[in-house]
């Protein structure tokens, strides 16, 4: 029971782990689209939700981890 609880806790800490990194990483996001894209392409700003999504799906596009399985 206490291996069960541990690898429970692991798992946990894990997943708060990336969760609280994906919002740190959504922050320079959020305050430069809001800073630079209405003023250079005339473009809206942006809530702090979708900076997360931005960031999300950038890192699915262009991390070479996930590029690299399909050069193969």
């Amino acid at each position: 029971m206490n291996k069960l609880l541990v690898i429970i806790g692991v798992v946990v800490g894990i997943f708060s782990l990336v969760v609280i990194m994906s919002l740190i990483q959504s922050i320079p996001v959020y305050f430069l689209w809001n800073w630079l894209m209405p003023t250079i392409f005339n473009l809206p700003n942006i809530t702090f939700l979708q900076a997360i999504g931005i960031s999300l799906l950038s890192n699915f596009l262009f991390n070479s981890q996930y590029n690299n399985k399909h050069e193969n």
